[in-house]
């Protein structure tokens, strides 16, 4: 059995924090409700669906307008300056896809900006499937539906499973799905923060990670 590599975006292969990303998102909500500048809303580590909740209950509105705003926004601002990627992101994957382990997202973007996101870097090849963020609040849920579309599209059962992501939502994610959690700190988390949530691996990024798991 093969190894399955569950990959979280923003913060892992992607620069996360600021950039284009949180533009779009600040400037959907001053569009649909009127409010200036930075908003009052956790974002690091959180699914899509759980970050729009949070918006909603706050300002008011619905789940498909606040959906097509940042859409519509992020597709805008990725034109014009899309986050750039984080060291060691394309090695990685390529390494991994030579090695012929298996990939799967695991990302708190729902699909479409998901795809979008990795479209401008040329990433989408490495991910025939994955988790996304409409479909729950709970992060873990979405790491397990990462897993169970990468059994079924693979045809096959992985001997191992890596979560790979930069927040502790990331490692409680893997954990809660008994799978290991393998942490880069090029994210919002400082190297210490992550230490105390104890992930089984954490390294500084993507190509140090690369050198110890591949």
């Amino acid at each position: 059995m093969e190894t399955l590599f569950v990959v979280d975006i923003d913060g892992t292969l992607i620069k996360g924090s600021g950039g284009s990303s949180s533009l779009a998102l600040i400037d959907c909500v001053r569009d649909l409700y009127g409010v200036e500048g930075p908003i009052n809303v956790e974002t690091v580590g959180r699914t899509d669906k759980a970050i729009f909740a949070q918006i909603i209950d706050t300002y008011g509105g619905t789940l498909e307008e606040l959906e097509k705003a940042y859409i519509q926004a992020l597709e805008l601002y990725w034109a014009r300056s899309p986050n750039p990627l984080l060291p060691g992101a394309r090695e990685f994957l390529r390494k991994c896809q030579g090695l012929g382990h298996r990939l799967s997202l695991g990302t708190g973007n729902m699909e479409r900006a998901a795809r979008l996101k990795l479209e401008y870097h040329g990433l989408n090849c490495f991910f025939p499937v994955g988790g996304f963020g409409e479909v729950s609040e709970d992060r873990a849920e979405v790491i397990r539906q990462a897993i169970e579309e990468a059994k079924r599209y693979y045809e096959q059962e992985f001997s191992t499973i890596w979560v790979v992501g930069d927040a502790p939502l990331d490692i409680e994610a893997a954990k809660a799905n008994g799978v290991k959690a393998a942490i880069v700190s090029t994210g919002w988390y400082t190297h210490e923060q992550l230490l105390e949530y104890e992930p089984d691996l954490l390294y500084p990024d993507l190509n140090a990670l690369a050198e110890v798991l591949l």
